[in-house]
């Protein structure tokens, strides 16, 4: 790969203005990013779905109220997650969301095999399966949490599986 270097010729500029310009930057960015920035929190736990270790899937921390920053959403596998204190949790109140892995039989981006899989399902239902973790504890949550800068910041979530269903007659 050929490398590439940027030289900006301003014959005009003196050496003493370029520092200026360099020290004049320098010093307004000292301040950006320490004053009103969210603290991310490392934090790792476990979760029980049905009594059994999740899996696979995913569990996502939303800030809430009045606890402003991003979300943060790491990967289960095997019932373990971990943030690290870049990738983690705001401190303060989270509104917490759990879901499992689906696995349709085709990759979600694929789509002609969706197309494929609607095309053969037809009006039989629909063509991805259904969520086993209960919407109570993904998109109708309300699993709260709140993470705090100091202390222990190992969760447990324990879901509720839905009872089976019993399909014979």
């Amino acid at each position: 790969m050929p490398k590439v270097t940027f030289i900006m010729k301003c014959p005009n500029l003196h050496r003493s203005s370029v520092k200026l310009l360099v020290i004049c930057c320098l010093v307004s960015l000292a301040g950006c990013g320490r004053k009103g920035t969210v603290q991310r929190v490392a934090v790792d736990g476990q979760i029980l779905f049905g009594g059994q270790p999740l899996k696979s899937g995913r569990i996502l921390f939303i800030p809430t109220d009045g606890t402003k920053g991003p979300a943060a959403v790491a990967s289960v596998s095997e019932g373990k997650f971990q943030f690290t204190s870049r990738t983690g949790p705001v401190v303060g109140k989270n509104k917490v969301e759990i879901e499992s892995t689906i696995n349709p039989g085709f990759a979600l981006d694929d789509e002609q095999s969706f197309a494929k899989a609607v095309e053969e399902k037809g009006d039989q239902g629909p063509v991805l399966p259904k969520q086993e973790i209960p919407a109570k504890y993904n998109r109708k949550s309300k699993l709260m949490v709140e993470v705090s800068r100091s202390g222990e910041r190992t969760l447990q979530f324990e879901l509720d599986a839905p009872p089976a269903t019993s399909s014979s007659m």
